[in-house]
């Protein structure tokens, strides 16, 4: 019997000495040379430099404005966070340095479904989202909701550009 061909290999094992504070890193996303890492405990998002891949580093943590960073989507310079009851918009033209600059709370798309973990009530709703045209596509996981948000804000809708 044959075995598989290898068509993916680890370029960064152990991080070859650099510990990256990633802890329940769940979600990733990529542009260019730099990752974004959503983490549910705690809830942040982590940038990483990707330039090397042999060498990569982390260049910051950022909360995000509610718990578990589910869905992110970056465009341009802007990445776009969803997670409990919050949609955020960061700023990551310092990527030693992102901010949030704008953010949707609660709301008609986000109802407050409770959820239990280890006994704490947690409102982990807002999930995946994508980006399209000053809009944002925003999936709320447990109250079975699907909404569309307008960005309003001009720093994140220049940011997109």
């Amino acid at each position: 019997m044959q075995s598989a061909p290898r068509y993916l290999t680890l370029k960064s094992p152990a991080h070859r000495g650099t510990r990256l504070d990633i802890e329940g890193a769940n979600r990733v996303a990529v542009s260019g040379r730099v990752a974004y890492l959503g983490a549910f405990v705690p809830d942040r998002v982590s940038v990483v430099d990707l330039s090397n891949p042999a060498e990569i580093f982390q260049t910051a943590n950022l909360p995000v404005c509610d718990i578990d960073a589910t869905g992110m989507t970056i465009v341009g310079k802007a990445l776009f966070v969803s997670g409990g009851e919050c949609v955020e918009a960061i700023d990551v033209s310092d990527l030693a340095h992102p901010v949030s600059i704008s953010q949707y709370r609660n709301g008609d798309l986000f109802p407050s479904r409770e959820v239990l973990l280890e006994g704490e009530p947690r409102y982990d709703n807002g999930h995946d989202l994508v980006y399209r045209g000053g809009y944002l596509y925003v999936s709320a996981q447990n109250d079975a909701r699907f909404g569309v948000l307008r960005v309003n804000d001009p720093r994140a809708l220049e940011l997109t550009q």
